[in-house]
């Protein structure tokens, strides 16, 4: 009986060890998920008016300097004067200073800290259920999008949801994608990434649709290509 008890006891301290190791390799996957999705939100995050960074120089540590990205997007640093880096990636940024730097430092090396900056976002408008404002708090698509924000209304024309991409960057583009069939693996062909500050709109399903999609783009200064937008009736 002693025996059969202390194998017990060496079989339940075996299967507990087993248990600690798989949450903590579930703690671990986990984890590098998040940096996987951090990462990919750095990479594509623009630079915006009042965000604050620290620009480090690695081999000359007495150039770096903490700044906040003025009004027009400039920021001011003593080795590279006014560099533009409104509505440029971090990595853009980087690029651009290291190259203004280079006419007074040999081959700089540069990186940008941020400290304080505007989260990543999509607005999803017209008629869905629930018409806001979202974090985007991992890589999402203009169908999760949709979905997030309720589904689409029985007023809304799911087969020309319009998509204002990457508001915050150089070009703009409005982009139609047919959302109808959501339960047809082959809705994926028409789907699109967001990108921070992206607007997902869903237009009514009467004429007047038309001009719903023209007040949202002239509220953010775009104007439609008649080639790009198609009415279907």
């Amino acid at each position: 009986m002693q025996i059969i008890r202390k194998s017990k006891r060496v079989l339940n301290r075996m299967m507990l060890r087993q248990i600690a190791l798989a949450i903590f390799a579930v703690g671990i996957l986990m984890t590098s998920m998040a940096a996987q999705v951090a990462l990919k939100q750095r990479s594509s995050y623009r630079l915006h008016a009042g965000d604050q960074l620290t620009v480090q120089f690695t081999y000359t540590p007495d150039l770096n300097q903490a700044v906040t990205v003025q009004p027009d997007g400039y920021i001011v640093l003593p080795s590279t004067g006014q560099v533009q880096v409104g509505g440029r990636t971090v990595d853009e940024a980087i690029k651009l200073i290291e190259e203004k730097a280079a006419g007074h430092l040999k081959d700089p090396e540069v990186a940008i800290v941020l400290t304080d900056f505007q989260k990543p976002y999509f607005i999803v408008a017209g008629q869905v259920n629930a018409p806001l404002r979202y974090d985007m708090r991992e890589p999402t698509t203009a169908l999760k999008a949709v979905m997030l924000a309720g589904g689409i209304k029985s007023t809304g024309k799911e087969k020309q949801v319009v998509v204002f991409h990457d508001m915050e960057g150089a070009s703009p583009q409005v982009r139609v994608l047919n959302l109808k069939k959501m339960s047809d693996p082959k809705i994926f062909e028409h789907d699109m990434e967001l990108s921070s500050g992206d607007i997902v709109f869903v237009p009514r399903t009467t004429m007047d649709r038309v001009a719903d999609v023209a007040k949202v783009a002239a509220t953010f200064g775009l104007y439609l290509n008649a080639a790009t937008y198609i009415i279907t009736r």
